[in-house]
This record gives structure tokens, sequence and C-alpha cells, in this order.
């Protein structure tokens, strides 16, 4: 769970934070011209993809233990706010608001599956990772809000991403030095037999 978390903050968050300053413009090669870049959009989906990356490893845990039910119970919930979110706000707000409605639905799948999971590792008498959970949802939030910042009209990306790269570097410092010494000796001993085999 850590390592996709850590691929998460460090990788993926960074570069959904950059991407609006650089797609804009290959964006408007693509279309010619003809379609408007809509920054707004761009980063309800930035947002949305970032969330679903972070329940992934909850949801591959249900997955792995074949939890279906509760599989189902979280994907009909999500579905049904997504839904019900895109014909109130779509009529209202167009396009963003069906983006913002789906947002809302991988919010929802975000807090179902890590609530779902907790308790599963509970019940099977395992520890939860708390502060791995903390350290990636604080990570997140705050990519989030500079997404939200970087779609304002006038942001510079000599504004953003900076900060969006320091928050990849305190976060994934941050979840490095939260996981237990036996997985960090594993993961040095990994980077280590992958050196010699290059």
């Amino acid at each position: 769970m850590s390592l996709v978390w850590l691929v998460v903050i460090g990788a993926l968050a960074p570069a959904a934070v950059a991407a609006p300053f650089f797609i804009e413009p290959a964006f408007t090669v693509w279309t010619r011209g003809q379609v408007q870049f809509d920054a707004v959009l761009f980063a309800l989906f930035s947002a949305g993809v970032l969330l679903f990356a972070f329940a992934q490893p909850t949801i591959s845990v249900l997955q792995c233990l074949n939890r279906m039910a509760l599989q189902v119970v979280v994907s009909v919930v999500a579905t049904t706010s997504a839904l019900t979110g895109t014909f109130v706000f779509a009529p209202i707000l167009g396009v963003r608001g069906a983006a913002g409605s789906l947002l809302a639905g991988e919010l929802i799948v975000c807090g179902c599956a890590v609530v779902v999971v907790r308790r599963t590792f509970r019940s099977l008498g395992m520890a939860w990772p708390y502060k791995q959970v903390l350290i990636t949802a604080a990570s997140v939030t705050a990519s989030c809000l500079l997404i939200a910042l970087g779609s304002q009209p006038g942001t510079r990306a000599s504004s953003i991403v900076p900060v969006a790269i320091a928050v990849a570097i305190v976060g994934s410092g941050a979840l490095l030095a939260s996981l237990p010494d036996s997985t960090r000796l594993m993961g040095r001993f990994w980077l280590k037999s992958m050196r010699h085999s290059l």
C-alpha cells in the first residue's frame, strides 16, 4: 500500500499539478484552436485521478479478500451520488457540473474504501497504517488545492509547480520515515539487487 502511495504523492501528484500549464498549448494544437481549453474542467478530472489513485490500494485489498458485497455497496453508493449530482448540476453548470459530480463520487469511494478496509484489518487482527494514510491524505489534499489554484486565470507555473514539488518531497520523505525498519531494510535490499542487476 505504501509503495503505491509513494508513487502517488512523489510522482503522480506533482505531475497532475504541473500538467495544465503544459497541456494547454498541446491541447490547442491538437484541436487546432477549435475547442477552448477549460482549466477548471481539467483540474476537476486531475483531482479525480489523484483520489482514484489514493483509493486503489484499499480497493485492491477488498478485491484480494474477495469481499464482493462490500465492493458492490461502495460502487453503488458512489455511482448513485455521481449520477444524482450529474442530473442536478449538469443542467446548471454544464460539463463542469458533471465533472464535479464524478469528483464527488471518487471522494465517496475513497472514504468508504478506507473505512471498510480499516474495519477489515481490525477483524483480521492486522495493524492499520494510520500514519501512512494520514500522510498520503494530507499530501493528496495539498496537491488538489494546488490544482484548484493552478486552474485560476493568470496563475503562473512558477508560483505553483515549485510548491507542488516541495509537497511531493516532504510527503515522500515523511511516508518513508513512517515505515517500519523492516520495510525500509527490505527496500534497501531491493534497491541494491536492482543496481547489481543493471
